[in-house]
């Protein structure tokens, strides 16, 4: 599948370019709206003479070409699990600091 490609002119300069959606640098965006998962890319490319940044806006998966990106689903469960690990390692090393305490004032105290 081919990508879009937008014919822009710069602002600043004058000078007209083109944004190929399958090279250009891209954001992305996704919202959860009513059980839809909406994604939104935002293409950024500079110009080439001046240096200027100008973004193009995308909702059409058709316009984006072979081009992949990570799984916005997979990406939450990541962070999810990340999240329990981390505060599973933080209850462990609490326990076990606290038992090194516990061990501590008993020497001292005894």
């Amino acid at each position: 599948m081919e990508a879009k490609k937008v014919r822009l002119q710069c602002e600043q300069c004058g000078e007209t370019f083109t944004i190929d959606f399958a090279t250009a640098n891209l954001s992305v965006q996704v919202a959860r709206v009513n059980g839809k998962t909406i994604e939104n890319r935002l293409f950024i490319e500079a110009c080439p003479k001046c240096g200027h940044v100008h973004t193009v806006s995308s909702e059409d998966p058709n316009e984006w070409g072979n081009r992949k990106i990570p799984s916005p689903k997979k990406l939450m469960y990541g962070l999810s699990f990340s999240c329990l690990f981390i505060l599973l390692g933080a209850i462990v090393a609490l326990f076990f600091a606290g038992r090194g305490i516990a061990v501590i004032w008993s020497w001292l105290f005894q």
